[in-house]
């Protein structure tokens, strides 16, 4: 992702107001908590997750359901059909997270970072 200015949503957490994830990742295994921190992602469940970051900080962990850089030009963003899919994985996405201990609520967060 680099320092361009990209628009990002996720179904996940955001940072706290320290900057950290550690609140929602604090329960994660140990292998898991190393291969995300290692690769920034990891999959659990048939579903990806990862770290989004802007300018090497992280900001949020989550699913990502848009990433659009603001080289590749305006995208029309069909809202209606991203909210049935978040409702659509969110049994499955909050059943992946308990069995990893992260019991917070996971929310869907709209990141633009200029």
């Amino acid at each position: 992702m680099g320092m361009d200015a990209n628009t990002q949503i996720w179904f996940g957490f955001r940072v706290d107001d320290r900057g950290e994830l550690s609140n929602v990742l604090a329960n994660l295994p140990e292998e898991l908590y190393d291969e995300l921190q290692e690769r920034d992602e990891i999959e659990m469940n048939g579903l990806e997750f990862r770290i989004f970051r802007h300018a090497d900080d992280p900001v949020g962990f989550g699913i990502e359901l848009l990433d659009q850089g603001w080289r590749d030009g305006p995208t029309v963003v069909d809202l209606p059909a991203l909210v049935k899919k978040v409702q659509e994985m969110m049994p499955q996405v909050i059943h992946t997270l308990k069995t990893v201990g992260i019991t917070n609520e996971p929310h869907v967060w709209l990141g633009t970072h200029l």
